[in-house]
């Protein structure tokens, strides 16, 4: 499974051709030409890796890959497929934390049916997560060491709350962020936004949909309800 998941990752970074397997092909082939060797790359929600897998090949040896998941049996699936990018060689180095990522340390518990990674995890339905903030996890971190920085953040609607905690890093290092937005899903949470959009237009940064139209925050704030929408924010030159 998770050779043939590797596999499926690095024939869509080679060829760039899309086949039933691939993970959000649009977003997958925007994240192509954002993602470049030697980067550092944060994955805010890894699931069971594909972006984890895929920021690795695209950052090289070069590079490195920190992959953040609190579902117990998904981060055990992205360690797995670390392990198999890392027998390569030719990957960045990865690693996996078993934990989420939101504006300060603290635990708390999600039911199935708030967490997109609890639909078809075979943990109970009721669980308990750590989550700390990007700030203090990238302390001691040599960034001078990298070439540029990547964050993808899919977090069921706490989007919000890792952006908030992870504010300096985004204010220093200007990476390219992989946002989902879901306004709707921000607002079950008691979150606004249109805050960290505020934030993020105020540092320079331009709203890039997957398939390369421009966004203002009207639009995105505008997302139907029950909808999420993959967007790139890009930083000034």
């Amino acid at each position: 499974m998770d050779k043939n998941l590797f596999e499926n990752v690095e024939n869509f970074v080679k060829t760039r051709k899309c086949t039933p397997n691939t993970w959000e092909p649009h977003t997958g082939l925007a994240t192509l030409d954002y993602v470049r060797p030697g980067y550092l790359c944060v994955d805010v929600g890894a699931h069971v890796g594909w972006y984890t897998a895929m920021c690795a090949l695209l950052a090289g040896p070069r590079g490195g890959v920190l992959a953040y998941e609190p579902v117990p049996d998904k981060a055990e699936a992205c360690r797995r497929l670390a392990q198999t990018c890392q027998e390569r060689g030719d990957c960045a180095s990865i690693r996996v934390y078993q934990q989420g990522l939101g504006d300060a340390f603290k635990y708390r518990t999600v039911v199935r049916g708030e967490a997109w990674s609890l639909v078809d995890s075979k943990e109970s339905d009721a669980i308990t997560i750590l989550s700390t903030a990007l700030d203090v996890d990238m302390v001691g971190t040599p960034r001078l060491a990298y070439t540029g920085f990547f964050l993808k953040i899919d977090v069921d609607g706490e989007e919000a709350r890792v952006i908030s905690g992870a504010s300096a890093f985004i204010k220093t290092c200007k990476p390219t962020i992989l946002l989902e937005c879901g306004p709707y899903y921000a607002r079950l949470q008691g979150l606004d936004f249109e805050v960290p959009l505020q934030f993020l237009e105020s540092l320079g940064y331009r709203f890039i949909a997957d398939h390369g139209k421009s966004l203002k925050i009207p639009e995105i704030m505008g997302i139907e309800d029950h909808t999420t929408w993959n967007v790139f924010c890009v930083p000034s030159v």
